[in-house]
């Protein structure tokens, strides 16, 4: 993503000057990220923790919630507010697989925003795999028992 500052061009003699302790780095865009949304209250800390996490890690990163469904506020809404207010917005999907709502909702807040693009979604991702296996092993799943994986479905051949 190209962010470039249009500033008046300063006076001759001090654009010989060096800066003070070098260029002005852009600021780094806002990060949304955007969750399915869900009435269930242990749905709603799982995202919350997800986004606390990437704040603990990148602090100074302003990271914003927003839904594609259920909850508000919608990834349109947020993604406009972000770009209004800043050099730009990514929005990471905070899904599964890439169906409806990742084709549909969040393309089309990116499209409708110059300066905001589109991360994929999380998987499939062979580390989510891996975090899987470690939690049927601290379940204590043995080798041979059988396993159940449910996920809802998607009307975008695309998902599969």
């Amino acid at each position: 993503m190209s962010s470039q500052v249009q500033a008046p061009l300063p006076p001759p003699l001090t654009a010989l000057r060096p800066a003070p302790h070098g260029p002005t780095p852009s600021p780094a865009p806002v990060l949304v990220g955007c969750s399915h949304g869900t009435d269930d209250a242990d749905g709603r800390a799982a995202i919350a923790a997800i986004l606390a996490g990437v704040r603990r890690r990148r602090p100074g990163l302003d990271v914003r919630e927003a839904f594609v469904d259920v909850q508000q506020p919608e990834v349109a809404d947020v993604v406009a507010g972000a770009v209004g207010a800043t050099t730009g917005a990514v929005v990471v999907p905070l899904l599964l697989s890439a169906g409806f709502h990742t084709h549909v909702d969040v393309a089309r807040a990116v499209a409708a925003t110059p300066g905001a693009v589109a991360s994929g979604t999380l998987g499939p991702d062979p580390r989510i795999v891996a975090v899987l296996v470690d939690r049927l092993h601290e379940a204590g799943a043995r080798p041979g028992d059988a396993v159940v994986l449910a996920a809802a479905g998607s009307s975008d051949a695309r998902a599969s």
